[in-house]
């Protein structure tokens, strides 16, 4: 991924997403660049799809969520034991969630909607504890009011501010993080730097 070295990317991913993003940082494309997940879910395909026929259909036919919940689980765990993951990231989760769980590790789930819930999992609770209390590191974590999938109108701004606030750590973070010379976030903060350097 060739971007212009003086505007980082922050990642921001929602669920399934937040499995791709540490993937990517596994395989060493993103490291040491900022991360806001969003309802962090490793899941299988049946976290992904609400119906075990179809999920069971696409796992057939190599079509589902890879690599498994498990291996996934495993690569994160030890990237982050060898210090190698997450050196900037945020973690943002709500606190009935049914599919990625909370921080303290309770479902709160109801059977509202037409779907089925997906298994549940405690992705945020085993997350969030390999990521906090780690020197050196730079980790903040916010939970709000609101499940996975569903906000009332009054929560999305919420969600909004607490996404915010995440992002604006995670900028600040990596401006004392990185290396690099000249560290901005939009075309305006570039354009100043070299303005005033």
């Amino acid at each position: 991924m060739n971007y212009s070295p003086t505007i980082p990317q922050i990642w921001v991913a929602h669920s399934l997403g937040c499995k791709y993003i540490a993937l990517l940082e596994i395989q060493k494309d993103i490291i040491d660049q900022p991360s806001l997940l969003i309802a962090p879910n490793i899941g299988s395909t049946r976290n992904a799809v609400p119906f075990d026929w179809l999920a069971h259909l696409l796992d057939k036919y190599n079509l589902g969520v890879r690599p498994s919940r498990e291996i996934t689980k495993q690569w994160i765990e030890e990237s982050i034991k060898a210090s190698e993951l997450f050196h900037i990231t945020s973690l943002l989760s709500f606190k009935q969630d049914c599919i990625s769980g909370n921080s303290n590790g309770e479902q709160k789930c109801t059977t509202r909607g037409l779907l089925p819930n997906p298994p549940s999992t405690d992705d945020v609770r085993w997350l969030n504890d390999l990521l906090k209390d780690r020197p050196d590191y730079i980790y903040s974590f916010a939970e709000i009011d609101g499940s996975h999938t569903q906000l009332a109108s009054r929560q999305i701004e919420q969600v909004n501010q607490s996404a915010l606030n995440l992002i604006d750590n995670l900028r600040q973070a990596a401006k004392t993080f990185s290396s690099k010379e000249s560290l901005c976030f939009s075309e305006e903060e570039c354009q100043n730097y070299h303005k005033d350097n």
